[in-house]
């Protein structure tokens, strides 16, 4: 049975860091585009008018685009480094593929279940499965992603759009989470690329 130092031989795995940058960017840019859809959704509230409703939906539309290419990326970027937490540690990050996506689709289990998938791959990523990682990073980043999803959704439902009170609360959890999430990325991906390194001269000292 071969090793892990030779299983990252053999397979060439290497830490994902062009799609590390390119999540990165995206979650940027889908936290910016947001603060325009805001602000034209409430000028579309307080001021109904033919100009409004375009301004509006453009908005809405670029936003909607880059948020989804923005969690197309972060899907993609962590099955590829669950992939490679597995050569790393194998059966510390083992949950299935399919599962690890259509879990934050799933009402009310995409407020707690996808955040396991991520602390299971820092954990096999950092090498001390039997230690735990520090989910510090990883908490934070959840706390302020989930208060964002809850509060834009009572907000949608209290008819909140006009508040400025509201959008400013909205959008100061979203650039938190945002600059949270690019945050975990860079970590998991540093660490990886790390531990990759670390097996790599091994097998050719």
């Amino acid at each position: 049975m071969p090793t892990t130092t030779e299983s990252v031989a053999n397979a060439n795995v290497k830490a994902p860091w062009l799609l590390a940058r390119l999540a990165q960017g995206l979650i940027a840019v889908a936290a910016v585009t947001d603060v325009f859809r805001m602000t034209a959704v409430r000028a579309r509230l307080l001021h109904p008018t033919d100009a409004s409703l375009k301004d509006s939906g453009l908005a809405s539309m670029v936003y909607v685009y880059a948020m989804t290419l923005a969690a197309v990326l972060f899907l993609v970027w962590l099955g590829r480094c669950r992939r490679n937490a597995e050569v790393l540690s194998p059966g510390t990050a083992a949950v299935n593929g399919a599962w690890a996506v259509f879990a934050w689709l799933i009402p009310v289990v995409n407020l707690w279940v996808p955040r396991a998938f991520v602390v299971d791959v820092q954990r096999a990523s950092a090498g001390r499965a039997e230690k735990g990682p520090n989910t510090a990073l990883v908490n934070a980043w959840w706390g302020f992603l989930v208060a964002h999803t809850v509060v834009t959704g009572m907000g949608q439902l209290m008819g909140q759009g006009r508040s400025v009170p509201f959008i400013v609360l909205s959008e100061g959890l979203n650039f938190a989470a945002a600059a949270l999430a690019v945050r975990v990325i860079q970590h998991i991906t540093a660490l990886q690329s790390t531990a990759l390194s670390n097996l790599t001269s091994a097998v050719t000292a």
